[in-house]
């Protein structure tokens, strides 16, 4: 036990010494004038609590559905703002009771691009001028750094496991959670376990049911790990009230939503299979090749690929480096992130500590990766944040990055004290992602490559982020099992 412990604080230590001599040479390289100043300006407490500028409020139209969700949501959230800044204890009882006797957690599912966020992002707009405090909670990692992106610091943004501490055995320090929050929003629920959302219920009324909590999702997008459904558990039956949105206003093409119809709860027929075939990625159909990439990326700049695997994933992210960088030598080739190498993965599941193995990443200027580990939330070092590559410094082994957000730092090597004390750069090729952590996301256009067959649900949530027919295409020996849709 004695030498574990000293094994993880030799480890810690020569991360903290990594990051110390990536920092020394970035500073130096802002006081000689190689780094741009006005570029690597940090943003003033006032910017980044304003997070990025937002246009002033205008009016919405809604729908019916649309109307008594909003409706519900203002009542809720007015309870609680009322709660949060009365100082008469007599007031806050009556609230309290009134909360128990009436409060539901209310949940909204639909299509996508049907309104339920949209419908959240307004009462957040309105809520904020007024002192509201909002916790987004989102089930991935590129999920939650997208809803960081729009947001800045005005709100609270974090996945579900780390917000409500999913992985830990009991509620202990995040009892009172909820209670520091007018409003708490949990997107893309369909991806929580039903003891996800038991636990998260849980801690709501640990709350007196006073702060607002809402689920939005859908029932037949991707699922995540587990067999129970958030809405087959008896506590979700009991303590919500369900609005659903059936019109889409996100598909802009008839013959399109015709199609996502079709697709959202049943395999394609023949007839059908047949008009998906001739979206074709690239030729000849099977697996990508640098040459298909390269005419793909040519013909469709702003595509994002989405695959169903990692493997798919990978394969797609060398095809594009080969492709975009051609007659390139990289600056560098680092080990990067670990849990992105497919060779780690048996059946789905990790490989013991002693087996696993970095994903070897060729580095060059300009590339666009992820981060993968929560390092310094404060320059959004986040898991899942969007970054591009500025530089490699051999002196410190550090790569310099510009994130979505405008941040510049070097990300130094990382030792992974939860598996074996691996050490590897927490970043991996950002040109290709798996479909389920883009679920909730609006896209210009996506490159589907449907690399496995029997995913549920997977055709359908990839298709059905963009607007019109024109908006996608397909890789793969497309099948009818390709197109399987999700269970409920």
């Amino acid at each position: 036990e004695e030498l574990r412990v000293e094994g993880h604080s030799r480890a810690a230590s020569e991360g903290i010494l990594n990051m110390i001599r990536s920092t020394r040479t970035l500073v130096a390289d802002y006081l000689s004038g190689r780094l741009c100043v006005d570029a690597a300006r940090p943003a003033s407490h006032d910017e980044i609590c304003a997070g990025p500028a937002q246009a002033p409020p205008t009016a919405v139209r809604y729908n019916r559905q649309q109307e008594r969700f909003k409706s519900l949501l203002d009542r809720a959230v007015s309870r609680a703002m009322t709660y949060r800044a009365t100082v008469d204890e007599s007031q806050a009882d009556d609230l309290r009771q009134e909360a128990h006797a009436e409060a539901k957690v209310l949940v909204c599912m639909g299509k996508p691009g049907s309104g339920k966020t949209t419908v959240c992002h307004r009462m957040i707009e309105e809520i904020l001028p007024e002192g509201g405090r909002v916790l987004f909670a989102l089930p991935t990692a590129q999920l939650a750094s997208r809803m960081r992106e729009r947001y800045g610091r005005r709100i609270d943004v974090d996945t579900c496991h780390a917000a409500f501490g999913l992985h830990e055995d009991g509620v202990g320090s995040h009892m009172p959670l909820l209670a520091h929050y007018d409003l708490t929003v949990v997107d893309e629920v369909s991806q929580l376990e039903g003891r996800h959302t038991d636990r998260i219920i849980q801690l709501w009324e640990m709350s007196d049911r006073v702060p607002v909590l809402v689920f939005c999702g859908d029932k037949w997008q991707m699922s995540g790990l587990g067999d129970v459904r958030p809405w087959h558990t008896p506590k979700w039956k009991l303590a919500t009230f369900r609005t659903d949105f059936h019109q889409s206003f996100r598909c802009q093409d008839p013959a399109f939503e015709k199609l996502l119809n079709k697709l959202r709860t049943a395999k394609p027929t023949a007839v059908t299979l047949k008009l998906l075939q001739k979206k074709k990625a690239w030729s000849p159909p099977g697996p990508p090749t640098v040459r298909g990439v390269q005419r793909l990326l040519h013909m469709h700049p702003n595509t994002t690929i989405l695959t169903c695997a990692r493997f798919g994933a990978q394969v797609v992210n060398d095809c594009a480096l080969e492709a975009i960088f051609p007659c390139q030598s990289p600056l560098v080739e680092l080990p990067g992130d670990m849990e992105a190498n497919p060779a780690n993965y048996v059946d789905g599941k990790l490989k013991p500590d002693s087996e696993l193995r970095p994903l070897t990443v060729p580095v060059f200027e300009g590339m666009q990766i992820y981060l993968t580990k929560n390092v310094r939330k404060d320059l959004d070092y986040v898991n899942g944040m969007r970054a591009t590559v500025l530089s490699y410094t051999a002196a410190s082994k550090a790569v310099r990055v510009r994130t979505a957000t405008g941040h510049i730092f070097d990300v130094w090597r990382w030792t992974d004290v939860e598996h074996g004390n691996l050490t590897y750069y927490p970043m991996r090729p950002r040109y290709a992602s798996t479909i389920l952590k883009f679920q909730g996301a609006e896209l210009d256009h996506v490159t589907v490559y449907l690399d496995a067959k029997n995913i549920p649900g997977a055709a359908y949530t990839a298709l059905s982020r963009v607007r019109r027919m024109s908006d996608f295409l397909l890789g793969g020996n497309l099948e009818a099992l390709h197109f399987t849709p999700a269970r409920n």
